[in-house]
């Protein structure tokens, strides 16, 4: 995003999602995005990915928080969405099997707090995390895990000692 810009970021633990009221002066255009469904920041390289006949098409509801870019896992056909909400295990996944797609909350074994990031690769979903929730007394550390898509075990590959 070009500079100069003003996102309000509250600093009270919500999860409100404040993209839409970003200030971008030196483009009063970008006010649109408040009201937008779907946000398309570079349209010639949007256009090479999503063809001619773009249609925006209702598959399902998520909860009125932030979320990450979903993860594609093709082995399964299903969608892995983080919420981003501190102390919030489980993750949506969408079974893109079914028609309409079917999404169900998953927690991984161990849990993973705020997966973001994450690469599929080889019947593994690799995530950083953001980490450093407590929940049921179990603190959760930022950093790098595995997560078997078909078991939903998940492995510590690397943890942040200093806790940011």
């Amino acid at each position: 995003m070009p500079e100069p810009f003003y996102r309000n970021v509250p600093l009270t633990g919500t999860t409100e999602d404040t993209y839409g009221s970003t200030s971008l002066p030196s483009d009063p255009s970008f006010a649109a995005v408040a009201n937008a469904s779907f946000v398309i920041f570079n349209r010639q390289k949007a256009m090479g990915v999503l063809g001619p006949n773009l249609v925006l098409e209702y598959v399902f509801n998520v909860d009125l928080v932030g979320h990450e870019e979903p993860l594609y896992v093709p082995d399964l056909n299903k969608l892995y969405i983080t919420q981003i909400q501190p102390g919030f295990l489980p993750q949506l996944v969408a079974d893109l099997n079914q028609s309409p797609p079917s999404p169900s909350y998953q927690t991984a074994d161990p849990p993973i707090d705020v997966p973001t990031g994450g690469y599929s690769h080889n019947g593994l979903i690799y995530y950083s995390t953001i980490g450093g929730s407590v929940v049921d007394n179990q603190t959760y550390r930022p950093g790098i895990y595995s997560l078997n898509a078909t078991s939903g075990k998940s492995t510590v590959l690397l943890n942040s000692y200093f806790d940011y």
